[in-house]
């Protein structure tokens, strides 16, 4: 877990695709890849902004792996906040749990490679 928190640090989370460090890595369970990946974006702090639709693709994973499809009504167009974050999280509807933490792994290297 260690080295999946040291790797994700330096915007190496595409754990599979690096080096004989990452190979260590890659062998923990994707749950421990994962919440590894969820610590570091407690943690981050970016140098450059992040367009809300990348904080969106990150939200609507987490919550699809975390609680299932997104339940309840679409929010109102006059609660939009509620409604963007709503739809995002329908983007991902019937994604499996597995499917949703790779996801979430792969689009925060991306984000700390573009927005480190």
């Amino acid at each position: 877990l260690a080295q999946a928190l040291q790797l994700l640090e330096h915007g190496c989370c595409c754990l599979r695709a690096l080096g004989s460090m990452a190979d260590a890595a890659a062998e923990l369970p994707l749950t421990e890849q994962y919440n590894a990946a969820v610590q570091k974006v407690s943690e981050w702090k970016p140098a450059k902004t992040i367009p809300d639709d990348r904080k969106l693709i990150m939200y609507a994973l987490f919550k699809q792996a975390a609680e299932g499809n997104v339940q309840g009504d679409r929010p109102s167009m006059f609660s939009l906040v509620k409604r963007r974050k709503w739809d995002a999280w329908s983007a991902c509807k019937d994604k499996d749990t597995e499917t949703c933490q790779r996801e979430y792994i792969a689009e925060l290297a991306a984000q700390m490679k573009e927005f480190s």
